[in-house]
């Protein structure tokens, strides 16, 4: 990390460290899941830095997406599309943590403006990520 030069380079680095963990945890089954529902939790963290949608997991798992959000619903008590928004609004505060800008971290996380990822941010954890990043010690 202190080798990083830019926020692309740093970008380069998230990326980087989430396809190794989606590598870690591709071989095996995440516990309490179906190996359906491993599946789509392991697609699911390997594309975060993409546009994903539910219909995108559930067209990998070759499902319904009705039948896809069943599944996933009833196996992790999240629905499929709040667990992708945590994840990435986890993914993005790493990403502010670590000094990218908003925008870039918008971008980087596959939200159409900075004002969409704004308005979510502030919507799941009730500050907005300037606010957030105000309060947290850039690492």
């Amino acid at each position: 990390v202190e080798q990083v030069k830019s926020s692309g380079e740093m970008f380069e680095f998230c990326r980087h460290i989430l396809k190794f963990y989606a590598t870690l945890v591709s071989e095996s089954r995440i516990k309490g899941t179906s190996a359906l529902v491993s599946r789509a939790i392991r697609y699911i963290l390997a594309h975060l830095y993409e546009p994903l949608k539910v219909q995108d997991v559930a067209a990998q798992l070759h499902m319904n997406p009705q039948a896809f959000c069943r599944l996933f619903t009833a196996e992790t008590g999240w629905n499929p599309s709040s667990y992708i928004e945590e994840r990435k609004l986890e993914e993005a505060r790493s990403c502010l943590r670590h000094g990218m800008s908003i925008t870039e971290t918008a971008d980087a996380l596959g939200y159409c403006s900075p004002q969409q990822f704004s308005l979510r941010f502030k919507k799941r954890i009730g500050l907005t990520p300037g606010e957030w990043r105000g309060t947290q010690d850039l690492i």
